[in-house]
């Protein structure tokens, strides 16, 4: 509980982005796949991944 007249900051540098949750998607797909041995290149995902996610 805060006292009268005290604004409380909002403490999230960044609001969640759902437009972006389908590359976090691929990029998980891919190194699933890496781990399957469907695809020689997966451990972009990984890259992918972190970048989308900061």
């Amino acid at each position: 509980m805060t006292a009268p007249g005290v604004v409380v900051a909002d403490t999230r540098l960044f609001d969640h982005a759902p437009e972006i949750d389908s590359l976090r998607a691929i990029a998980m797909i891919a190194v699933l796949a890496m781990h399957a041995k469907l695809l020689p290149f997966g451990w972009v995902g990984v890259w992918m991944f972190f970048a989308i996610s900061g």
